[in-house]
């Protein structure tokens, strides 16, 4: 079962296994530092990831790690049932690493002063570029990406459609306790994050046989 969780697409030696999980850390490292931008401008990032920082402002007591854990549990069971056990394994350990580091770029980053605007399209380029990081390496980050790669396999709905259609949405509840400056700057890095994920997602990625098992 080991063998299973770690074996890549067509990559077999162990250097390359490697590889595949350093660049899963990228990616994961890409998409903290973007919600690092928005939380420290006050804005909302997509998915589960925006549900936690909305829920911070409720909850001050829990991190937004683990809020983001929490909520992206079941989420990551439903992986376990749709996706092959190597693809849940590596969403599990995305999931801990943005977690991870977003608790700690927060806690240890501060800046003075961070213009809105520049927040907003510096944060969807790198959520947008780190999911697509996460994507290539047959993971996600639990909650709607999940659900969005379901919606893709199923339905041949495009990720980056789903998930620009699951931000507004959200955009729409949190619309009730952020100003209308945030809503709005919040809203182009939902559309900034969709356009990379339109753009330079490839729909379809087959899985092996052997990720399968």
């Amino acid at each position: 079962m080991l063998s299973a969780l770690i074996r890549p697409i067509r990559r077999t030696d162990t250097l390359s296994v490697a590889k595949r999980y350093y660049s899963l850390f990228e990616g994961c490292f890409l998409v903290a530092l973007g919600i690092w931008f928005l939380k420290s401008a006050g804005l909302l990032v997509s998915g589960t990831a925006g549900l936690s920082l909305l829920l911070m402002r409720w909850i001050p007591e829990l991190s937004f790690g683990t809020l983001f854990f929490i909520i992206n549990l079941p989420f990551f069971a439903l992986a376990l049932k749709t996706k092959p056990l190597a693809f849940a394994f590596r969403t599990l350990l995305a999931m801990l690493m943005v977690s991870t580091l977003t608790d700690l770029m927060i806690l240890h980053i501060q800046l003075e002063t961070l213009p809105k605007v520049i927040a907003a399209l510096a944060a969807g380029g790198l959520v947008g570029v780190g999911l697509l990081v996460v994507f290539r390496e047959e993971s996600s980050l639990g909650g709607i990406n999940i659900l969005s790669l379901w919606l893709e396999d199923k339905f041949q709905i495009h990720t980056g459609k789903s998930l620009m259609w699951f931000d507004i949405t959200l955009l729409m509840v949190a619309a009730v306790t952020i100003t209308l400056e945030q809503f709005g700057y919040s809203l182009l890095c939902f559309v900034v994050m969709s356009s990379v994920l339109r753009r330079y997602h490839q729909m379809n990625h087959t899985v092996p046989e052997s990720e399968k098992k």
